[in-house]
């Protein structure tokens, strides 16, 4: 994502909690989304890699990132960032599933 690159922000307000989805203003892909965390922070997720799958374009690329609070030992919590990075290999639209997978 360029620095200087224009873009638009969405801000979605769902039972009272407030979402932001970050757009470029040129290809109107989706190039990140802020939410909040389960622990009163923010977390991010930054979209990458779009390729046409099926006529759409799709990121196959994604990182969430987040601080979470974390406590040992008794002692005072500290935050530490933590990254979660994910790559999709293939993809797939109406692909066909077995009635037998949803039986026990």
């Amino acid at each position: 994502m360029e620095d200087d690159a224009p873009i638009y922000v969405v801000t979605i307000e769902h039972k009272g909690t407030m979402y932001r989805r970050y757009y470029d203003q040129r290809s109107l892909m989706l190039l990140a989304s802020e939410r909040p965390s389960l622990q009163g922070g923010k977390e991010w997720i930054y979209y990458d890699d779009y390729r046409e799958v099926e006529g759409l374009k799709v990121p196959h690329m994604w990182r969430t990132q987040g601080v979470v609070r974390m406590q040992q030992g008794g002692g005072s919590p500290t935050e530490q960032t933590v990254q979660l990075h994910t790559k999709v290999d293939a993809l797939a639209f109406n692909v066909p599933v077995p009635d037998t997978l949803f039986q026990e």
